[in-house]
């Protein structure tokens, strides 16, 4: 489930699927997972790889993309059991 996508190459993606991935929080995943996963390799080999694989974000922008999922998703749990359950406040 982490790396849905992981075997295809974001960087060969169309427009319109690009976009799209951007308001997917697996996209934040696989990013993160491949950083970390190609920590061992030296900065540039590094860096050269993940660009080639579309993986430009960064470890910041994935882990504060995963942090804005995380609460938005909260926040939305908590309104559709405050919406289903208003009948009994």
């Amino acid at each position: 489930m982490l790396t849905s996508g992981g075997f295809s190459n974001a960087a060969n993606f169309s427009w319109f699927v690009e976009k799209l991935s951007f308001i997917s929080p697996n996209r934040y995943c696989l990013e993160a997972f491949f950083r970390r996963m190609s920590y061992h390799v030296n900065d540039e080999a590094r860096e050269r790889i993940l660009e080639s694989l579309g993986f430009t974000l960064g470890d910041f922008a994935c882990y504060a993309g995963l942090i804005l999922f995380t609460i938005i998703f909260f926040m939305m749990g908590q309104f559709v059991i405050y919406w289903r359950n208003r009948k009994f406040v």
